[in-house]
């Protein structure tokens, strides 16, 4: 009776994370299409034309759309990831980002009717419910009590852990509080620990958690690279990607939505996006010397 299932994902924050992480490629691939082929360049009836026969209308509706089903799965985790990655993509793209005085109405107008769609689509009264839950502490545990009680695990099996998928199994021994779930009919039972940096300690130990913050630093590392490196347009779609790497890197804080498959392949896609170099173009001085004919110098005149 309390399920609220998303499609294949039955977690919302699960399914918030998806739509996390499709959403900021998109909307940086919505600002290249825009900055690549401008809509305006007549009159307005031509104009108008040319937005409706473009594909950045459909981007646009597009981005709107992910972000208003996002907002509608009520995660917590999701919006504080929305908003690192929101963060992440003005700080990466003001170098880039010209803003002329005429396009200031326009970004107002469209800011306005994304907030028009949020308030009207989007259930602001069980927003404000589950903000409020979340800095109330009346909760009989929160996440803190999983934090606390998943300790032990990570300091017992430092070096190799319990083993990848063995949270669940080891917490049947390690969990300490006991809450009655009416819904359930049963006592609840802590199957993730609702942080992936405290599962990933807990189920790898050591040897997992050195390679994957190793693996963090070099795409850090390599991603700030290619953005510097990135001169064309396409450069939006690659900050849109570093965006939703960011934000599933806040929302992982209080969520394990990279053990679902599709995540942690949409992931990896993310890195391929922010990692990838482009070919270079064939070069104009790719002839030798000895294949060009030189055109001969002019006879000088003999004088008679």
């Amino acid at each position: 009776p309390t399920a609220s299932p998303f499609g294949a994902f039955i977690n919302r924050n699960h399914f918030a994370a998806w739509m996390l992480m499709v959403a900021a490629p998109v909307a940086g691939y919505c600002i290249a299409r825009m900055r690549t082929h401008p809509t305006r360049r007549g009159r307005w009836r031509e104009s108008i034309g040319q937005v409706l026969s473009s594909g950045a209308i459909f981007t646009t509706v597009s981005v709107v759309m992910m972000l208003t089903v996002l907002l509608l799965t009520l995660s917590r985790s999701a919006l504080a990831g929305l908003a690192a990655a929101a963060l992440t993509g003005w700080v990466l793209g003001k170098p880039r980002l010209q803003i002329e005085r005429t396009s200031v109405p326009a970004l107002l107008g469209f800011v306005g009717a994304v907030m028009l769609i949020v308030v009207t689509f989007v259930d602001v009264d069980s927003w404000a419910s589950r903000l409020e839950s979340s800095f109330s502490g009346n909760s009989e545990f929160d996440r803190l009590t999983i934090w606390r009680e998943s300790w032990p695990i990570a300091r017992d099996f430092w070096l190799t852990g319990t083993g990848a998928g063995s949270y669940s199994n080891a917490m049947t021994v390690y969990q300490q509080t006991r809450v009655w779930v009416g819904a359930m009919q049963n006592w609840a039972h802590f199957n993730n620990a609702h942080s992936h940096y405290v599962q990933l300690a807990a189920e790898g130990g050591v040897l997992l958690v050195v390679p994957a913050l190793a693996s963090v630093v070099a795409i850090v590392t390599l991603g700030w690279r290619a953005v510097r490196a990135d001169r064309g347009e396409m450069f939006w779609v690659r900050i849109g990607a570093a965006a939703g790497l960011v934000g599933l890197a806040a929302q992982s804080i209080w969520e394990v939505a990279l053990i679902m498959p599709a995540n942690a392949v949409l992931a990896g896609m993310l890195a391929g996006l922010l990692l990838y170099q482009r070919e270079a173009g064939p070069r104009q001085d790719t002839m030798t010397p000895a294949a060009v004919s030189p055109t001969p110098p002019p006879r000088p005149r003999m004088a008679r």
